[in-house]
């Protein structure tokens, strides 16, 4: 398992950083809580991760028998993520993007307006994403 997040969760790690997903903060990025726990200093790290195939990331942390916090959830702002604790006992999320989000809400039939509120997108970005993906549909729909 150790192997398969350094390999598919790390290049992601990076395309994140250079991302305008997360245009509020890079703290949505790495966060990293420390608590103080009866004068005892005790750290404890969240990583954050985005990924659009949170089914096959589902399957892949029940294969392994990692610790489920919760499966596939829809948070309040609308994005899917599913949180697990690693083998170091590290809080892991790993959420789809903003744009998958968007273009999901899309597809869902929400008004346009509610897809720009929950995704932060302006209304160009929001058709290049809607024309990006529907193109990207039909070219695997033709093989």
């Amino acid at each position: 398992m150790r192997r398969y997040l350094a390999k598919r969760l790390l290049p992601i790690t990076v395309r994140i950083l250079h991302s305008r997903v997360f245009r509020c903060t890079s703290e949505n990025i790495l966060n990293i809580f420390c608590t103080f726990l009866c004068g005892i200093a005790q750290i404890t790290v969240s990583y954050i991760f985005e990924d659009d195939d949170l089914e096959k990331i589902s399957t892949v942390i029940k294969e392994h028998n990692l610790e489920l916090v919760h499966d596939i959830i829809e948070q309040p702002w609308k994005q899917k993520a599913i949180h697990f604790y690693d083998y170091d006992k590290h809080l892991i999320e790993i959420g789809e993007s903003f744009e998958n989000m968007a273009y999901r809400l899309y597809t869902e039939n929400y008004p346009k307006e509610e897809v720009l509120k929950y995704s932060f997108l302006t209304e160009e970005e929001l058709r290049t994403i809607i024309r990006k993906r529907d193109n990207q549909r039909g070219n695997t729909e033709a093989s």
